[in-house]
Order: C-alpha cells, then structure tokens, then sequence
C-alpha cells in the first residue's frame, strides 16, 4: 500500500483526535474529506485493503431504520457491524465512518459496513467502488430542490446500478414503480414489498411521485 495512504489515514486519526478533544463536533465528516483531499483514492484503497462485505442503503426514507434492523439481525448471528450512524450519508460522511472502524494500520476488526447513502451521491458513490449489496427503498420529491426531477435520479441510478453492478446483490421496492423499474435486465436483483393484503388505500395519495409507468410512459393504476 503506498505511503500516501498510510499519511492520509494518519492525517484523518489526527483530525478525528483533535475533533474530539476540543469538542469541536462529532467528527462525522471532516476526518473523511481530509482523507479524501490527501489522497483522492484513499476510500478505494481502504476499502480494497479492509476487505469488508458493504452494504449500501438508499431511498428517500426508511434508510436509518433498515440500516438499523439489518445491524441488530447480524449481530445477533456473530457478525460485527457498523454503520454511518450520525446520518452523514454523502462521500466525506462515509469514508468517516470507514475511518472511525480503522486502526493506524488500516485494519478493521469488524465484518459488515452498513452504509446509508444521499440519493444524489448514490451513482457518484457506486463508481466509486462496487458494494455487494444494495438495497434501494423509494424515491419520493421532497429533496427537489437538491436533486431535481426522481426521474432524472432515478435515470442516473439505473445507468450507474446496470453498468458497474453486474455481480453485487441488489434488493428492490417492489412496491415503488421506479424502483421496480431499475431491476429489469439484473441477474442478481430480489425484490420485497408488501402482501397485497396489506394494501388497504383505497384512493391514491396526493403525494405519490410515481404516476406514470417508467417504461412506457403510460398512466398508473393503481
């Protein structure tokens, strides 16, 4: 491993150190955009070197929660987790959590990263490094101002998910249409949502973003 990583671990630990002895925050993000901004492969190179099974939560909502129920299950069968629990879900966020599970020597005593990610960092963060497991929740416009329309997000998801995902397991709301979508053509895709039975709504939601069928266009019925 070149020595620029060991310098920009070294220089996140530092970071990290004086954060919490000043009590200058949590230290949720600025120890990763250090890293980051030392050296621009190091969240590629850590994660190479870790060899941790990485999994990555995203979706409008539901991501903390899911992070959470998947962290307890695993535990309960021996496996040591961890997760970007302080809700710092975009690159310099992540690649904190990374570093907070990380001795001076790059190594890591746990097994699984449960990682939540920003909707309009997803693509960026998959081209960053192939996770084994993705699981996407839902899509929903409250972050339009950010983001612009969740069919241009959701666009942008299907060409990273279909170009860089061939062999990582990927999990789908059967129950949102664009993201249902984004499993057609997928050899390793699993789909969940609710039983029919469930399903008690007899009118349609005012704020239900999914009104048109993503393949041909054509008006829902739900």
């Amino acid at each position: 491993m070149p020595v620029r990583f060991f310098l920009s671990l070294f220089a996140a630990k530092l970071a990290l150190f004086l954060i919490k002895t000043f009590s200058l925050g949590s230290g949720s993000t600025w120890p990763g955009h250090v890293a980051m901004e030392a050296n621009p492969q190091f969240l590629k190179q850590i994660l190479k070197r870790l060899k941790l099974t990485t999994i990555l939560i995203a979706g409008t909502n539901g991501k903390t929660t899911t992070a959470k129920m998947l962290s307890t299950i695993l535990e309960k069968t021996g496996a040591k987790t961890f997760q970007n629990e302080e809700g710092a879900n975009l690159l310099n966020g992540i690649t904190t959590a990374i570093i907070k599970n990380t001795n001076l020597f790059g190594h890591t005593n746990k097994d699984i990263a449960i990682l939540e990610v920003d909707e309009g960092n997803l693509s960026l963060f998959i081209e960053e490094f192939r996770p084994d497991i993705l699981i996407l929740l839902n899509l929903f416009r409250d972050q339009l101002d950010r983001y612009g329309e969740v069919n241009t997000i959701a666009q942008k998801w299907k060409k990273a998910i279909h170009t860089h995902l061939n062999d990582s397991k990927v999990f789908l709301n059967a129950d949102d249409p664009l993201i249902n979508f984004l499993g057609k053509g997928l050899k390793n895709v699993t789909y969940f949502g609710l039983p029919h039975s469930e399903m008690n709504e007899k009118t349609l939601s005012h704020d239900v973003d999914s009104v048109f069928c993503p393949e041909c266009q054509e008006l829902l019925d739900f």
